[in-house]
């Protein structure tokens, strides 16, 4: 069950990936720095205005609820995927410190059992 689901998320995302790249902004959504400042950008799926990992699973799902679990037309696919994904750009500087944020709220404090 779990195989699968893996295989066709990873089927799906790679018949995205274009559409993903196109969505890109010039101009940073948290900061507003742009390409023309140096900024480099990157493009992912985001889920009310906030990126979101885990939002193409729900793009999958949605799919399969509108269509069938068994349904894996790669055109049907990309038009749902145009008309309900939303995307985020964000410049690296952005990125760097989400995640550096999350690092520290996941590490383990001196102390704490």
């Amino acid at each position: 069950l779990w195989l699968g689901k893996a295989r066709k998320r990873r089927a799906f995302w790679k018949l995205i990936t274009g559409i993903i790249d196109a969505n890109k902004d010039t101009t940073c959504a948290i900061c507003k720095r742009t390409t023309q400042m140096g900024a480099k950008m990157l493009v992912t799926l985001a889920t009310n205005g906030n990126a979101d990992p885990y939002a193409i699973d729900r793009l999958i799902l949605g799919f399969e609820t509108q269509y069938s679990p068994t349904e894996k037309d790669a055109n049907l696919w990309r038009a749902y995927f145009r008309a309900n994904a939303e995307f985020i750009t964000r410049c690296d500087r952005c990125v760097n410190e989400l995640e550096k944020a999350k690092l520290d709220r996941d590490a383990r404090k001196p102390g704490a059992g």
